[in-house]
């Protein structure tokens, strides 16, 4: 599980987002490379420096995102920047540049470097579409990319200042009015935990005075390849993505974790929101649980790792060029689900009698979170 990285105080996002499929154009291989400079653009700028601001920057199949996240105090002060973002000079790809995302790569996928070489410059050898940076390319990428109207989504949530916000949407040409998020439902309009689960280990770990929850989910397997498998289809990433970013905007950052033997993963929400998103998400576990192993088989397994973003850049188009041949018999039936572990990390004042009342039949253990971090009690003066 990921430590926690909880914010004290009045937190906003404010988000600029494209659907790339309005726009052919920007299905393009390089829109997804230019959007995370503009990312690496924004994240070295002193405006988001100063303010703590975490900058989330990257494109999926479907749509490309820009946005700021953090306390609302360095939000605002930053939001003239993501302004600038869109109408400064293009962003560069060439020379320094490429040879950071050749090393980031690298270690993200673990591409041979010999293959990943050849897929940059062309050269004959390496398999399949051979993606080059050319200036022509790049220009006509970039033009598509801070096209009017183009970046045609605007959306805050938070303690933003509507004020600032305004002002930043007028000088991205959208009108005054900037709508925001829908709010997240109460953990009464949602479905109970589902029953085809076994009874998680369910650990509170306290931060007091947190403003939001970090919500962690692992479960065991037996059989290592159903969660190679599951890794590459990218399943449980895109299901909760799709389901508690876009459609109960619970949270804007899930985290995948995979091992040999293990998978889950792990996300910030607002205190408020704990209840009703771990349900949630361990819907989407239950959902994996009852999949049709043949929906991950063969050519749809490489089709459902577009649904995680993998297509999108040069080194997801290695990686699935790399993959291992997809079985000629799926298996009958992938493994089950062993054992659940579900962390929550947040302030256990609000949080350990809505977990209790919610989720009877989870044993719970509290800890503080000096044992999560140091394995040991906080000192008094903590």
């Amino acid at each position: 599980m990921l430590l926690p990285t909880l914010n004290e105080g009045p937190l906003a996002r404010v988000e600029l987002s494209m659907r790339r499929e309005e726009n052919a154009a920007l299905n393009e291989p390089l829109i997804g490379v230019l959007v995370e400079g503009m990312g690496a653009r924004l994240r070295a700028d002193p405006r988001v420096l100063d303010g703590g601001v975490r900058v989330d920057a990257g494109c999926s199949s479907a749509r490309c995102i820009l946005a700021l996240d953090g306390l609302a105090s360095g939000v605002d002060a930053a939001l003239p920047a993501l302004a600038e973002a869109l109408a400064g000079p293009a962003v560069k790809v060439r020379g320094p540049t490429v040879r950071a995302l050749k090393r980031q790569w690298r270690g993200a996928w673990r591409v041979p470097p010999r293959l990943l070489d050849a897929g940059l410059r062309g050269e004959p050898g390496a398999a399949g579409p051979k993606p080059r940076f050319r200036p022509r390319d790049l220009r006509a990428a970039w033009g598509a990319l801070v096209a009017p109207g183009v970046w045609s989504e605007l959306a805050a949530a938070g303690a933003y200042d509507e004020a600032a916000v305004r002002s930043a949407a007028i000088g991205l040409g959208w009108s005054a009015s900037v709508p925001a998020l829908p709010s997240s439902p109460s953990s009464g309009t949602l479905e109970s935990a589902p029953s085809n689960l076994p009874s998680p280990a369910l650990t509170l770990v306290d931060w007091p005075g947190a403003t939001r929850a970090q919500i962690g989910l692992a479960w065991a397997h037996t059989d290592a390849d159903a969660v190679r498998e599951r890794l590459l289809a990218g399943d449980f990433q895109s299901s909760l993505v799709q389901r508690l970013r876009e459609r109960d905007a619970f949270t804007y950052d899930v985290t995948p974790e995979f091992g040999p033997t293990w998978a889950g993963a792990s996300f910030d929400v607002a205190t408020d929101a704990a209840i009703p998103a771990l349900t949630a998400a361990l819907s989407e576990v239950s959902h994996l649980e009852a999949t049709d192993p043949a929906t991950i088989a063969g050519a749809t397994l490489r089709q459902q790792s577009a649904l995680a973003g993998l297509d999108d850049t040069l080194a997801g188009r290695l990686a699935l060029r790399h993959l291992p041949p997809a079985p000629s018999e799926p298996p009958l039936a992938l493994a089950p689900v062993d054992l659940l572990r579900v962390v929550v990390i947040g302030d256990a004042e609000l949080l350990e009698g809505p977990l209790r009342a919610s989720f009877p039949a989870f044993p719970l253990t509290k800890i503080d979170r000096c044992t999560l971090m140091y394995a040991g009690p906080c000192p008094p003066s903590w």
